[in-house]
């Protein structure tokens, strides 16, 4: 099997979102999990400025972040994986982990975005976060049912004690009556 036809059937086949731009930052490819994932088809994307899937700001600064890594050669994203907020075409916003690399091919230079949906893991760590609040509450109930009885404990115990005292003294009276 030759070299193109399998790296095609890679990318079109690859579960994550796959984004080639150029060094301007115009999208070249865009594979069908990306397609899905920003909810566009591509045809709507190829050949348009990649920022039109980012939300403000860094919609604004990605023309910027380019050029800044073009001069000095310092990774902000490159090669150096992160979140961020993918905009879908109705304008909802999504999680995902983003990761960049930089491809030298023969006569110029692409950068290749893998995405990585993050919106399942983000709803399960809502989940989690909601259960872990609910659970402090269940706790601090029980806390303060432990603290009463406690303290209904500690009134019965006062009470028995004092009921012994007496029931003491009755009986040194009724000794001493005898």
């Amino acid at each position: 099997m030759a070299k193109a036809p399998l790296l095609n059937a890679i990318i079109q086949n690859a579960i994550d979102g796959i984004i080639t731009i150029t060094k301007k930052g115009i999208v070249e490819l865009i594979n069908p999990s990306a397609c899905r994932l920003f909810d566009y088809l591509p045809e709507e994307v190829i050949g348009k400025n990649l920022s039109m899937l980012m939300q403000s700001p860094d919609k604004e600064r990605h023309d910027t972040y380019l050029e800044r890594y073009q001069q000095t050669g310092v990774p902000h994203v490159i090669g150096i994986g992160r979140e961020v907020s993918g905009l879908k075409k109705d304008g909802s916003v999504f999680p995902f982990r983003l990761t960049v690399s930089e491809v030298q091919l023969a006569d110029h230079i692409i950068f290749i975005g893998f995405i990585h949906d993050l919106t399942l893991q983000k709803e399960a760590e809502g989940q989690l976060k909601n259960y872990a609040v609910q659970l402090e509450e269940q706790v601090k109930e029980r806390t303060r049912s432990l603290n009463s009885i406690v303290q209904e404990l500690r009134q019965a115990k006062e009470e028995v004690s004092l009921s012994l005292e007496k029931e003491k003294e009755l009986g040194q009276l009724k000794s001493r009556f005898v």
